[in-house]
């Protein structure tokens, strides 16, 4: 019973955000927009980065472990989006000069990737490999959760408005229109990094404490900086985490029931 009240406690704390952003959402994305500008632009370009690596980790440790060259081509497509993700908050427009740059850094972070875990022991990457599935399919179950979301609810953004002209309630989906607030992105892959709570020395509680603190201390900042920088509003970003949170907790409770975390 205390084991289920632990698990209900976030959603309990996702319901009352979004009943104050249901009110407040505009106030409160208005005085915190502009704040800690620096911070917020790492958190915005740069700390998606080695979240969305493990599954680039993960697929070349399938490579090397079943030497499956579909394992490369998934990581390749992988590693452009990784790159290009990153790349792209410096440069807004399109070009075959941007592309090939993108492509050539992806392939080289690929490989810098494969030969730090060829140098690794295969006993050890089967070892880790239930973890990193694990991590790779809330990630990327989350990812499409959030993407037909976004497409279809068409909320507007924060730093898009002109004044209030154009904010809906969270509550207001308005279709396909090219705006993609609802819900935030960057909060629901950030909050796969809930998943380290599954590795042995967490789950069994040994020297774990300062790793939860961080873990969670992370996972509030992240929507703080996307209402600093005008990206998202309170709602989107509870939203975004509740969906990685359910789909943390469907995945763990399916792996464990097979014994493989």
């Amino acid at each position: 019973m205390r084991q289920y009240i632990k698990m209900g406690i976030p959603y309990i704390i996702v319901g009352i955000m979004l009943l104050i952003g249901s009110f407040y959402d505009y106030p409160i994305t208005n005085a915190l927009y502009g704040k800690l500008p620096m911070i917020s632009d790492i958190f915005e370009r740069l700390l998606l980065a080695p979240i969305i690596t493990v599954p680039i980790i993960t697929f070349l440790s399938l490579y090397i472990l079943y030497e499956k060259w579909y394992f490369i081509g998934i990581s390749s497509i992988i590693s452009f989006y990784v790159v290009w993700d990153t790349l792209h908050y410096k440069n807004d427009t399109i070009t075959l000069y941007f592309v090939v740059i993108t492509i050539v850094l992806a392939i080289l972070y690929m490989g810098f990737l494969l030969f730090l875990l060829s140098r690794i022991d295969s006993g050890v990457i089967e070892k880790w490999m239930p973890h990193l599935m694990f991590f790779t399919l809330v990630l990327f179950t989350s990812i499409l959760i959030v993407t037909i979301l976004k497409m279809g609810w068409g909320r507007i953004r924060y730093r898009q408005l002109v004044g209030t002209n154009g904010f809906t309630a969270w509550y207001e989906p308005q279709g396909f229109n090219g705006f993609h607030s609802f819900p935030s992105g960057h909060t629901a892959v950030f909050s796969t990094i809930l998943c380290l709570l599954e590795t042995d020395s967490v789950k069994y509680g040994e020297k774990s404490v300062w790793l939860k603190i961080l873990i969670w201390m992370g996972i509030i900042f992240m929507p703080l900086t996307r209402m600093m920088c005008g990206a998202h509003f309170l709602s989107d970003t509870a939203v975004g985490f509740m969906i990685t949170y359910t789909c943390y907790l469907k995945y763990r409770n399916w792996f464990r029931k097979r014994g493989i975390l």
